[in-house]
């Protein structure tokens, strides 16, 4: 017998319920570690903004001193030939660096250790290189070609324009064809700190006597140029 206006007594899920508080409250606290963690990165950026580049500095590079000794910070990592010079280098200007060539490679630039020594020459792959390889000359130095001195450094580094945080250093492709682009020249190919090709620097280097010069530059996959401070320049 059933009393006219009471139900039948409902249950409660228990399991559901609970499970729909925790879920409200892991939402709540997920939002606000997002926010925190939004406000963490703004603060970072904040507190961290991107280097300022005040000024350009200029280094020439020499790999001997006037006793044909290597300087200290470099190594000799590989000997290589039987090898040729013949020509001064077209990507350094220091005195005496050459242009060679050993097993259908070209090793440009490279220096004589002296004349009591006419036989051997090192020669460094880029300016930040510390890794030295020497060639073998058997024929000696010989004549070889004089050359124009150059007017665009053999490397740069510079602010990365798509990373304002990230330095990238641009090494001379100088000595081959040369291509355009956007109607400049490409003087140098960029790389970031891991060796990953990031981009061009084109056309010449802009001087400035009241702060950095500057260089235009353009990402791998992109045609747009875009001027960027030089920090540092290797002739």
């Amino acid at each position: 017998m059933s009393t006219p206006g009471v139900g039948r007594p409902r249950r409660v899920n228990w399991v559901q319920l609970i499970s729909t508080a925790v879920v409200a409250i892991i939402t709540v606290i997920a939002a606000d570690l997002a926010d925190g963690a939004v406000s963490g990165v703004v603060g970072i950026f904040r507190d961290n903004p991107p280097p300022r580049i005040d000024h350009s500095s200029e280094h020439l590079v020499t790999l001997f001193d006037p006793e044909g000794s290597l300087s200290p910070e470099y190594a000799v990592t590989e000997h290589v030939g039987p090898a040729r010079c013949w020509e001064e280098s077209l990507v350094s200007k220091s005195p005496g660096a050459l242009r060679c060539t050993a097993k259908n490679y070209i090793f440009d630039p490279c220096w004589p250790k002296g004349s009591w020594d006419p036989g051997h020459v090192g020669c460094l792959a880029n300016p930040w290189s510390r890794k030295v390889t020497i060639l073998n000359l058997p024929s000696g130095m010989g004549e070889y070609e004089k050359m124009p001195h150059v007017e665009i450094p053999w490397g740069l580094e510079i602010q990365n324009p798509n990373n304002p945080r990230e330095m990238i250093e641009c090494s001379s492709v100088a000595g081959g064809t040369v291509e355009f682009l956007n109607g400049k020249p490409i003087y140098w190919k960029c790389l970031d700190r891991m060796g990953a090709h990031v981009g061009w620097a084109v056309g010449e280097v802009e001087k400035s006597k009241d702060g950095p010069w500057k260089v235009l530059f353009s990402g791998k996959r992109s045609d747009q140029l875009v001027q960027s401070p030089i920090k540092n320049l290797w002739w």
